[in-house]
């Protein structure tokens, strides 16, 4: 569902998606949105939350490419957050708690569109993995256009918008 409100912002409401992970017999549920949409240019923060008590490591978020993934930063419990030196403008970790995280892009572009994972580094289980994907939003107008009509007498009024998703 998508909303564009009268600020030309993007307000979106989206249900929460829920993963099961099961690891050796045990089970872990990770919370985090099926979809975040962020308008071109604005902030967006990508949220993951392990909803059981395990013993994380370090949490890490991943950006899915077409020829596999791409590790952008990573939290590790004895020493903080680390972002890539070249995302370090662009990107922030926010840290809750080691069961909840997130990142944050800062002026969102095209490039930035696209899948992203969250792991969860326990230990003795493994990686507990999350998935979210960021799509974009922009408009373009609207655009009113007013010409005279001759039959009927009268004038003509035009609006019209280009953007994604189509308005």
């Amino acid at each position: 569902c998508y909303i564009y409100n009268h600020l030309n912002k993007c307000s979106f409401y989206e249900p929460v998606l829920l993963l099961t992970v099961f690891l050796s017999g045990q089970s872990a549920r990770i919370e985090t949105k099926e979809t975040v949409w962020a308008a071109v240019g604005d902030q967006a923060s990508l949220n993951c939350r392990l909803t059981e008590d395990k013993n994380i490591l370090e949490i890490s978020w991943l950006k899915v490419l077409p020829d596999g993934e791409k590790t952008l930063t990573t939290y590790i419990k004895d020493f903080g957050p680390i972002v890539r030196p070249d995302l370090e403008e662009k990107m922030d970790f926010q840290y809750e708690s080691l069961q909840s995280c997130s990142m944050v892009i800062r002026k969102v572009m095209e490039e930035d569109e696209g899948c992203y994972r969250c792991l969860f580094h326990t230990y003795p289980k493994g990686a507990l993995m999350g998935w979210t994907c960021l799509k974009l939003c922009e408009l373009h107008g609207p655009f009113i256009t007013i010409s005279r009509s001759n039959s009927p007498p009268g004038s003509v009024v035009t609006c019209s918008a280009t953007g994604r998703p189509v308005p």
